[in-house]
């Protein structure tokens, strides 16, 4: 524009303006424009497209099942398996008790294979359709060889003839153990070519005894009692999804554990978890009087008994026992000294066919390895004996003899921690529990120690002493307290009954299979010499015993002292153990 003037310069704006609106018009008035447009369009629309679904594949999917999405589920589900495979791998190893902690050992160290007879019973009176080889029972029985004469096989082979199992055993048969060690080789995926299917299963130990008197758990309550530290992280509907996929292994323990109008409510709600997704696996325990072989049998669930453990069983616990104290620190002997302990065992085990017809299952296998071991291999000559020494071993003799001073604020003898066990043990029995709530269990100390008025000591502080020092009863789980096995419940629930002269009592239970075994021990504490005339403990008072079974229906005062000269159980009272063996 150089050497125009001011006319000339408005004229070439103008004419830009004019030349620039006309290519404009012709640019999109050209046909080739509107393709190239809406092609430009596409792509981007596209582009968007993919990014949004990109961010969409990293958002959690909501459904019913999944609220929050499921895309935590295998993280947790490590983290799961982790803590299972830790905290379920110990034996706590009876009879080895020191100041501070209980020693145990892995699962691995501990455990044998058990046998079990495959019931049969049940199966001759169903439809023969039920007997086809895919059932439950045609299963269990074509293993044994037959439903008419079954023959014991391996628990791992009956477990793997179906997916529903109502495990059945006499107390301390090694029921909870094996509900262990299936959830710690599930949870370790270790299952070889029985149950391999396990290997991909999400393993649930649930122990009933911790509902009685409770709502039965719902599938976001399976982890409590176990896996409590991870309970707040569990995705939301996470044991839920397991279920519905058919990929749960549900342990169920201790039907007998809850009183006998409580178990319709376990059948129901086994049926409703079974119905879920039939591919989910259920292992049920309970003590043969608790639950029949039929007892599931609507639910589809084959049947076993577990089986005495033989002459080569017991001499592997034995040699189990023994290998994994070596490692327990104040032990009542040299570590070197173990094997002639465990040589001498086993020598009076061979040459005493009575001494191996007391030990028929692995806890009274456990029971006598520790009594020889605290005893110098002096062993009692019958099953009260066993359980005797084992009480007299855990509560004083083991604090004695290693010069372990009492408490500066308790100075319990064992007969005074006997005595507050024998009422800790008789309120858990008559109201049909195996645990208290900690308040609950400080409060039946307080009543018991109400009846002691020479021992001055707070009932919370007596509570930690027991827990602490007796081996006797255990604290499982935060708040919880209970015997650390349900035989040791039953014994002291018995010498309590005995020593009051609750025959009344003691009959009205009798026919209660949750009572079966206190009943036969109670027959065997009144039958002893001192039974009758046993004297009270140290800073005990006297009350008169219960004079008629109304009265002892009414529960025990917290005011009463042990029974002096006076009604006993007598040997016709109680009814009498199916056979000898039982009865010893």
């Amino acid at each position: 524009m150089a050497g125009l003037g001011e006319g000339g310069t408005r004229f070439y704006d103008r004419l830009l303006d004019e030349c620039c609106s006309i290519f404009t018009q012709l640019a999109v008035q050209t046909a080739p424009f509107a393709p190239r447009g809406i092609v430009e369009l596409l792509n981007r629309t596209s582009s968007l497209g993919v990014t949004v679904e990109q961010i969409l594949h990293r958002m959690p999917v909501a459904t019913l099942d999944a609220p929050d999405g499921a895309d935590r589920d295998e993280e947790f589900l490590r983290r799961y398996l982790e803590h299972v495979g830790r905290t379920l791998d110990t034996v706590e190893l009876f009879g080895v008790n020191v100041r501070t902690y209980h020693p145990s050992t892995p699962l691995s160290v501990a455990c044998i294979s058990l046998t079990v007879a495959p019931d049969a019973t049940p199966a001759r009176s169903v439809h023969p359709a039920q007997l086809e080889r895919n059932s439950p029972w045609g299963r269990l029985a074509s293993l044994a060889g037959g439903v008419a004469d079954a023959a014991n096989v391996q628990v791992e082979q009956a477990l793997n003839g179906t997916s529903r199992f109502l495990l059945r055993g006499e107390a301390g048969s090694g029921k909870t153990t094996l509900l262990h060690w299936l959830a710690v080789t599930t949870a370790r995926r270790a299952f070889g070519s029985d149950l391999a299917d396990c290997n991909e299963r999400v393993p649930f130990f649930i122990k009933l005894r911790s509902y009685a008197g409770r709502r039965l758990p719902a599938p976001e309550q399976f982890l409590d009692g176990v896996a409590d530290p991870l309970v707040a992280l569990m995705p939301a509907g996470w044991a839920h999804r397991q279920l519905a996929a058919g990929r749960a292994l549900l342990l169920v323990d201790g039907v007998d554990e809850l009183a006998a109008e409580d178990r319709r409510s376990v059948r129901d709600w086994v049926r409703q978890l079974v119905r879920v997704d039939s591919d989910n696996r259920v292992v049920i325990t309970a003590r043969p009087h608790a639950a029949t072989a039929r007892w599931l049998l609507a639910e589809q669930f084959g049947s076993a008994v577990l089986q005495r453990v033989s002459v080569a069983d017991i001499r592997e616990l034995v040699t189990h026992w023994h290998d994994a104290i070596r490692g327990v620190p104040d032990l009542p002997c040299a570590v070197e000294e173990v094997p002639v302990y465990e040589r001498a065992l086993l020598a009076q085990l061979d040459s005493s066919p009575h001494l191996q017809g007391l030990v028929t299952n692995p806890l009274l296998c456990a029971v006598l390895c520790a009594i020889n071991l605290d005893r110098h291999s002096t062993l009692p000559p019958d099953r009260m004996g066993i359980y005797a020494a084992a009480l007299d071993m855990l509560l004083e003799r083991r604090d004695v003899e290693r010069q372990i001073p009492a408490d500066g604020s308790q100075s319990l003898s064992a007969r005074d921690k006997t005595y507050l066990l024998q009422y800790l043990a008789w309120r858990l029995s008559i109201n049909g529990r195996s645990e208290f709530a900690r308040d609950d269990a400080v409060l039946r100390l307080g009543d018991r120690l109400g009846s002691m008025p020479l021992l001055a000591a707070d009932a919370a502080a007596v509570l930690d002493h027991l827990l602490q020092r007796s081996g006797v009863i255990r604290e499982p789980a935060g708040g919880r307290i209970d015997f650390v096995h349900r035989t040791f419940q039953e014994y002291l629930t018995a010498r309590e009954a005995a020593e009051h002269g609750d025959v009344g009592l003691l009959l009205d239970h009798a026919h209660r299979d949750n009572w079966r075994e206190t009943v036969i021990m109670a027959a065997g504490h009144a039958n002893e010499p001192r039974a009758a005339r046993r004297p009270a403990a140290p800073g005990v008072r006297r009350a008169p015993a219960r004079s008629s079974p109304a009265a002892a229906r009414r529960g025990l005062p917290g005011d009463r002292g042990p029974a002096g000269p006076g009604p006993a159980c007598s040997r016709g009272a109680v009814p009498p153990a199916p056979d000898p063996a039982t009865a010893r």
